[in-house]
């Protein structure tokens, strides 16, 4: 089992989930919607052993289609190759050979497909020849029993099953290989999309080994449900790599939790770890992972353990690894293996990266390249575009935070507003109020460059490392899409509508949100002056019943104090007159004001600042 670093997170979110934008992983599902999500890169083809059989699918008469779908016109159908077009406009098939044909079931187009309404979509696509693999090893002088069947597909999922079905006696009887189940459980894919193309491989030596009649059949069902679509082409057989131990997901982290942007400040011992499975025939005595830093900066290896044929473990760094304080690039390699020397050593490792900055700099767990978006609405109510999405941030020292900074998605219209809150965890597994930002309005450029926004704090709080978790989140009112890089963990990134903790509908996101805290101290300058004002902020802050606010103006003008609670509500106005250039005090008496948060602010007729603060009671 993967170690499991997070002791931090409960959070009794929701439990009932929908997909939006190919980012939720809660169940059940109950709606699906599209915005344009990017399809996921392709997956390395890597040859395995020598090949027994191939089909590349130009020739729809050697396979055959069974179906029990309503109509029965919605089955798998063949591409002769001049379209390579995948549905929902997520681009071209690019499998080895799409151009000479391949396969498809669509789901989401298919005629009178409605959800729920009894006419499931079920159909079925078999290798019309058996397949002989019984012929005998020249070396060996066996047969060959230890075998793997590859396939290179796409898809969208959306609570529809694919399998691969294997028999060994011509169709008496099969057995089931799952590619993707009815929650997105999929085989080789972390994402509502697949790799494109997405490359599969599964040990069918049980089933087919040594057997001179296997059929092999492709299994789809939407499960009544409007689904999305699969695409299949290039299928092969190929004996099994006696020693095959391979590298699944590589993962590093503080407290479980990666950090792609670490300021110098907030620089905490990593944990590495990697995933590994053995595909190959004979077990893998004193599996191990390496993992290199910066050729050689850092160094550390896993306790030996044995993989066993076809299973699956995690290989956990002993050492940490703790960065030097100084902004600079820090790139990691992985690498698996095994007392054996590895027949395909070509998916034994991987790489990753993160930047230490400045301790000014920007504190993040998005990769900082823009992938694809997230956000739009939640489905649960029409229209309901309001939300606030972010990600769990732990602070392992004490540093004062001023704003927030937030990529902007490719479809978000022109004027729409948003702003960022800061919470942090209430000790009951919720979320505490702590502050937020001004408002700000979304250009068309924005939405074109993917620009980054950064939000300046009201009261720009001091973040501690005994309080540890906060949320930094990105709000709006109206249809708003932010930008989304990289996967995280489950259950530490956030979707909630209309606000974090509220009532509304309440997800995990597993695409991270590139959300992050600003902890330069520039931000702060600026916010206290606007015009020929500048307004200090209230002290004490939080506060019981009264609470001094410090002002000044650089000529005449008329002055007011304005306060409002988080509905917008004015609940109290101190008009000051017109006062000549100089130093003022406000006492405010709060003592009829219920506890929570308030915005106050200056006034004089033409422009305005405003602060944040709360009573408690």
């Amino acid at each position: 089992m993967k170690k499991n670093y997070i002791g931090i997170l409960a959070l009794a979110l929701c439990s009932t989930g929908i997909a939006q934008n190919g980012v939720f992983n809660t169940t059940p599902l109950v709606q699906k919607t599209y915005n344009g999500n990017a399809i996921q890169t392709a997956t390395p083809l890597y040859e395995k052993g020598v090949e027994l059989w191939s089909n590349d699918m130009s020739n729809a008469a050697e396979w055959t289609i069974t179906n029990t779908s309503v109509p029965s016109t919605n089955e798998w159908y063949h591409q002769d190759g001049t379209d390579l077009s995948t549905p929902a406009g997520l681009g071209d098939f690019a499998s080895t050979t799409a151009a000479n044909g391949f396969f498809m079931v669509n789901s989401d187009a298919a005629p009178g497909n409605t959800d729920g309404d009894g006419t499931p979509i079920v159909t079925d696509l078999t290798i019309a020849t058996p397949i002989d693999l019984s012929a005998t090893n020249a070396v060996t002088g066996q047969a060959e029993m230890f075998v793997t069947l590859t396939v290179e597909h796409n898809f969208r999922w959306w609570q529809d099953i694919r399998e691969v079905h294997v028999s060994g006696d011509g169709g008496a009887t099969w057995t089931p290989f799952p590619i993707s189940d009815a929650n997105g459980n999929v085989t080789g894919a972390m994402d509502q999309n697949s790799g494109n193309p997405e490359v599969t491989t599964v040990n069918i030596s049980s089933v087919a080994g040594g057997s001179n009649n296997v059929l092999v059949r492709l299994h789809y069902d939407d499960q009544d449900f409007w689904g999305w679509y699969w695409v299949v082409d290039d299928i092969k057989i190929n004996v099994q790599d006696a020693n095959d131990l391979a590298e699944v997901t590589s993962y590093f982290g503080s407290n479980g939790l990666p950090y792609y942007s670490i300021p110098t400040s907030q620089i905490a011992p990593i944990d590495f770890y990697s995933v590994a499975t053995n595909a190959g025939a004979a077990d893998q005595t004193n599996s191990i992972v390496t993992v290199d830093v910066n050729a050689g900066t850092f160094t550390g290896t896993s306790a030996g353990i044995n993989i066993a044929q076809g299973a699956t473990d995690t290989l956990n760094v002993t050492a940490q690894y703790t960065p030097a304080a100084a902004a600079g690039s820090h790139a990691v390699t992985y690498a698996v293996s095994a007392d054996l020397a590895d027949d395909s050593p070509l998916d034994n490792g991987a790489t990753d990266s993160f930047e230490v900055v400045a301790s000014t700099g920007t504190y993040g767990r998005d990769r900082g390249v823009y992938e694809a978006q997230g956000g739009g609405e939640d489905n649960a109510t029409p229209g309901d575009f309001a939300f606030e999405a972010g990600n769990t941030t732990q602070i392992f020292a004490d540093q004062q935070a001023f704003g927030i900074d937030v990529v902007i998605g490719a479809n978000t219209p022109a004027g729409t507003i948003i702003y960022g809150k800061l919470y942090t965890d209430d000790g009951a597994g919720g979320f505490q109020y702590l502050d937020e930002t001004a408002e700000y309005t979304t250009t068309q450029a924005d939405a074109d460059n993917n620009a980054t926004i950064t939000l300046p704090f009201f009261t720009f709080p001091t973040l501690t490392a005994t309080q540890g978790i906060y949320y930094p989140m990105i709000g709006c009112y109206s249809e708003f899409y932010y930008g989304t890089s990289g996967t995280s963990e489950a259950q530490t990134c956030y979707i909630m509508y209309p606000t974090a903790g509220g009532s509304g509908s309440q997800y995990y996101t597993t695409s991270t949100p590139m959300v992050r805290l600003n902890f330069d101290p520039s931000l702060g300058v600026s916010e206290n002056a606007a015009g020929n004002m500048e307004l200090g902020q209230n002290i004490p802050n939080p506060f019981n019943n009264t609470t001094a606010i410090n002002y000044s103006v650089a000529s005449n003008a008329n002055v007011t104090l304005t306060v409002v609670d988080m509905t917008g509500k004015v609940v109290l106005t101190v008009n000051e007159g017109t006062k000549a250039a100089g130093d003022y005090k406000i006492t405010l008496d709060a003592s009829t004001l219920a506890g929570g948060m308030y915005h106050y602010t200056l006034s004089n007729g033409e422009t305005s600042i405003t602060k944040a603060m709360s009573v408690v009671k």
